[in-house]
């Protein structure tokens, strides 16, 4: 394992948050955009799992971690914010508890797959 892995995770990590943040307060912080809020990990990581993790700590990798941290992740993570909203709506109509139904694991599933 080279350290270039972890500074190519970092990057990432940092792109995926970044846009996360330039999203609307109103579009994050309301209703079902709650999720955002307490979920940035799993949005994120939903997003980036296109990213080769067999590459990630190869100094010499054909993959062009660069690029996709630049282009491809940002575009990613609000894609995926927005997807992962939509279900959480079609999921949970209405009004919603979010603290009495995040602890549930069927949730989560229910989102990413």
């Amino acid at each position: 394992m080279e350290p270039i892995g972890i500074m190519r995770a970092v990057k990432v990590w940092r792109a995926a948050n970044a846009a996360l943040e330039s999203m609307p307060l109103s579009r994050r912080n309301a209703g079902h955009g709650k999720l955002v809020t307490y979920a940035p990990a799993i949005i994120c990581w939903e997003a980036c799992r296109f990213l080769p993790p067999r590459e990630l700590h190869v100094s010499a990798s054909e993959f062009r971690w660069d690029d996709a941290v630049e282009t491809r992740v940002g575009y990613a993570t609000l894609e995926t914010a927005d997807r992962l909203i939509r279900r959480y709506e079609n999921l949970e109509k209405g009004r919603h508890k979010y603290i009495q139904k995040a602890p549930r694991l069927s949730l989560w599933k229910d989102l990413v797959s």
